[in-house]
């Protein structure tokens, strides 16, 4: 190989090198934080949070016939590049994530109610590292919007926490079965309060699941 294809090879690997970091230190942008297939968009509005969380969307078959490491790249990317990058389920003040399909640009009822799966990430301080999976079923209300109650699925070891959590939701439109992915973090902290306010509990308050 000549010296001026080396060097030509040698900055384009440094220039893309160097625009990935780059990339990875930014918030994600909001143009690429939602996607729509066949014209089937879902949208979210997470607790009090003006944030828009990072969703992704495809046919199921499409997601099936992906492997664990693709799977597993795509469900890294929904929490984003960089702290602070999702919103937050506040559950002192609204516990909820109010969800819509989108058809067209148009709020739509799905052809059956929707299923989310909710999983916390679990960390060092979980002694059974046994995944989490809480099912709820979903109706759309007279506006075609879907609400998600939620509670603490993970058991609190402090005063107060930040968890992280993913969302999966499986639905029909036109004959079609979809999937969206999508994140948040969940905390119980006052607004006049920080992590570091925390202290660890004398007996862990069990997670509530249903």
């Amino acid at each position: 190989m000549n010296k001026p294809l080396k060097k030509a090879i040698l900055i384009t690997l440094m220039s893309t090198i160097t625009l990935s970091c780059f990339s990875a230190c930014f918030p994600t942008p909001q143009k690429s934080r939602n996607n729509e297939v066949n014209g089937i968009q879902l949208q979210a509005e997470v607790s009090k949070d003006e944030r828009i969380p990072i969703i992704r969307t495809m046919t199921l078959e499409d997601y099936q016939s992906k492997d664990e490491a693709e799977k597993e790249k795509l469900h890294d990317s929904l929490f984003g590049n960089v702290e602070g990058d999702i919103p937050c389920v506040h559950l002192l003040y609204d516990n909820t994530i109010r969800f819509r399909v989108m058809k067209d640009g148009t709020a739509i009822a799905t052809e059956k109610p929707i299923k989310v799966e909710i999983m916390p990430e679990l960390t060092y301080e979980d002694e059974d590292k046994t995944p989490i999976v809480v099912t709820k079923t979903l109706q759309a209300d007279t506006n075609n919007t879907y609400t998600l109650p939620l509670k603490h699925y993970r058991t609190q070891y402090e005063t107060y926490f930040v968890d992280m959590y993913l969302y999966t939701l499986y639905y029909s439109v036109d004959g079609v079965d979809y999937i969206s992915l999508l994140a948040s973090s969940m905390s119980n902290l006052p607004d006049d309060k920080t992590p570091f306010d925390s202290e660890p509990l004398e007996v862990p308050i069990p997670a509530e699941t249903e």
